[in-house]
């Protein structure tokens, strides 16, 4: 039997209990922060993001936008709340984008719905009080890979920082 090599589980011996103290550590972070969960950037129940505030928020705060991985098929924000610790530490504020998964799901409706979370974040803005001119995107593994196509075709994100290594020939994976 062939061994898919860009699922990390089979690779690394301790990877349920990382995943685990990360989301641990993320309902931690998620106890004692300022945050508003489950915001709608889209129709379906996985269009959902958290948003988390600074404990003092200041007007024209940076705003970074994180995409959890999960090979495409596994994974959610609540997971990965911890993203936002370093962000929220320097007086920013941090969404946690979740998406729809696959097989349901095709790999360019997953790139959509993360532009589209990228287009709603930079709509709500300035009601969030964060400085568009600020706005950052990361994500990890299949999130990463979201991310940075979806930099491709965003104008206002300044930077974007993909978490992963990966070699994908990607060119046909984006038809829907």
């Amino acid at each position: 039997m062939d061994t898919d090599l860009y699922y990390n589980r089979a690779f690394i011996p301790d990877f349920d209990e990382l995943m685990e103290e990360t989301a641990a550590r993320s309902r931690e972070l998620a106890a004692r922060t300022t945050m508003q969960k489950n915001i709608a950037y889209g129709p379906t129940v996985r269009r959902r993001m958290d948003i988390v505030f600074p404990s003092s928020p200041v007007a024209g705060a940076p705003l970074h936008m994180f995409i959890h991985g999960g090979y495409w098929r596994a994974g959610s924000k609540d997971a990965h709340t911890l993203v936002a610790a370093p962000v929220i530490a320097v007086g920013g504020i941090a969404a946690i984008v979740t998406y729809e998964l696959m097989p349901q799901t095709r790999l360019g409706a997953i790139v959509g719905q993360i532009r589209q979370a990228a287009c709603f974040l930079q709509r709500l803005a300035p009601d969030l009080g964060a400085d568009l001119n600020r706005f950052t995107v990361s994500g990890h593994s299949a999130g990463a890979l979201a991310q940075t196509q979806t930099t491709l075709r965003a104008d206002r994100i300044r930077v974007a920082v993909p978490l992963s290594i990966f070699d994908l020939d990607v060119q046909d994976s984006f038809r829907t």
